[in-house]
């Protein structure tokens, strides 16, 4: 039903042309909001105005648009601002703030939600009780003396913990909890870093601390993965030979990534043989400590004793390369003078017959050296 417009919309004439939608008293065609009953044009506390007139409180005579601002947490004068006046440096906090009033309305760093400063001469959050030397993190030592008085850890005397902190405030971090050579890892045990000084690194226990390739997990694929090892050429393997409180591994050969312990898993799956085209079956030419393998070019992958070499007619009867490394060249070889071609022959370490296509394996590093 619309107000006053001559016509009965809702076919209801009970309801029609003036009605008392919210029944607050006043019709439609007086009321400045017939939605909402508090807005009407009653004077309920005889100031002059009612809630149409813009008084924010018609059940107090003294708060209308003229009453006059006091200090009272109150919006006497219908502005919409609460104790309009009483913050003259418009930190949000007034002269009549409770339970804590603002103790100097000169100054916006100065009140009740401000921080305090430690020893500077101002109660910077109106407390006198934490007026310049406290104790905010409650470890004994006042935050005059204190070094990081937000950590309970750290004060003079206190014990270094392994976290990167200079917990004695002796101005310096113990050099065991700074990873000099930027490999996450840090020389003293049992690292929490409570306070986020280093999110770089990620623990302790680091047996040499000037080398970047060794630290605890850097040999994933040994024994106890979790020791403290040097892997030299990134191939996930141990080196063999190392010194100090490092633990050896089982890589012959930390130089070259292409060599390590089962590097040949089909020739010699345990023992440490160089394998340069990751077909399957080792070097043949090597030297020790590392295991001679059966394959006679290991720069080509289609080349190992596992390969096929024929039938007669076959592209493999005359490339000039000894396939299957049985010692016999293109028409040279049993399989080129027959229809049916010839297997290639077994490895040393009794392999399977066949091209072999070797899975992948872990050669690379698993997380960065120097994030």
């Amino acid at each position: 039903e619309a107000c006053n417009d001559g016509k009965d919309n809702d076919c209801n004439p009970a309801t029609d042309d003036i009605f008392d939608a919210d029944s607050d008293g006043d019709t439609c065609e007086v009321d400045c909001d017939d939605n909402d009953p508090a807005l009407n044009l009653d004077d309920a506390d005889g100031d002059s105005f009612a809630s149409c007139g813009g008084d924010c409180n018609d059940g107090d005579a003294s708060i209308n648009p003229l009453g006059v601002e006091v200090c009272d947490e109150v919006d006497n004068n219908c502005d919409g601002i609460v104790d309009n006046g009483f913050d003259a440096d418009g930190d949000g906090f007034s002269t009549c703030s409770m339970p804590v009033s603002d103790c100097d309305d000169t100054d916006a760093m100065v009140n009740p939600g401000a921080a305090e400063v430690c020893n500077d001469m101002i109660d910077n959050d109106c407390n006198p009780a934490t007026d310049d030397i406290f104790d905010a993190d409650s470890d004994g030592a006042s935050c005059v003396t204190d070094c990081n008085d937000l950590d309970p850890t750290s004060y003079p005397g206190a014990a270094e913990l392994c976290d990167g902190d200079d917990n004695d405030c002796d101005t310096m971090v113990p050099a065991n909890e700074i990873d000099m050579d930027s490999d996450m890892f840090v020389a003293c045990s049992g690292w929490n870093d409570t306070q986020g000084n280093d999110p770089m690194v990620v623990g302790g226990d680091d047996c040499d601390e000037s080398d970047a390739n060794t630290f605890p997990g850097a040999a994933p694929l040994e024994p106890f993965p979790a020791a403290c090892r040097k892997d030299s050429d990134g191939d996930d393997w141990g080196d063999q030979f190392v010194t100090g409180m490092v633990a050896p591994g089982q890589d012959c050969d930390d130089s070259d990534a292409s060599t390590f312990f089962g590097a040949a898993e089909i020739d010699g799956p345990n023992n440490c043989m160089r394998d340069a085209d990751d077909d399957g079956y080792g070097d043949s030419t090597v030297a020790l400590p590392i295991v001679a393998g059966g394959d006679c070019d290991d720069t080509m992958p289609l080349v190992s004793p596992g390969a096929t070499e024929g039938p007669s007619g076959h592209m493999t009867c005359s490339d000039a390369i000894d396939n299957d490394c049985d010692g016999q060249v293109d028409l040279m070889d049993s399989g080129c003078t027959s229809s049916r071609g010839k297997k290639g022959r077994l490895g040393n370490a009794g392999g399977t017959l066949g091209t072999h296509t070797s899975p992948a394996r872990p050669i690379e590093r698993r997380a960065p050296r120097n994030p």
